[in-house]
């Protein structure tokens, strides 16, 4: 069965329009959404809706949720590593992430 691809751009001509009002209302109901500008008086503005993955940290773990996964990973010290420190795997109890925040 062949996967139907997504489309992943939409180009919105808001002349005459506040952009950021524009912005608001597209983004009003979504839990996750992004707005990126290239700057005071740029040229480009891109909002990012409906994510297919989110992606948090906190002091010491990193969370990635993705397509209905849940992936966490715990900053840990490591010995032989350059930097002194590396990452491992959560334990996870269902899609809740047993690691504890630093």
């Amino acid at each position: 069965m062949e996967q139907r691809r997504r489309r992943l751009k939409r180009t919105i001509d808001y002349r005459g329009r506040d952009w950021f009002r524009q912005y608001e209302q597209l983004a009003y109901s979504r839990p996750h959404h992004v707005l990126l500008e290239s700057g005071q008086g740029g040229r480009y503005s891109i909002i990012g809706l409906d994510p297919i993955g989110v992606i948090r940290a906190d002091e010491r773990r990193l969370i990635i949720k993705q397509r209905g996964l849940k992936r966490c990973w715990m900053a840990r010290r490591s010995k032989g590593s350059g930097n002194g420190f590396g990452v491992s795997p959560c334990r996870m109890r269902g899609s809740r992430c047993l690691a504890k925040a630093g």
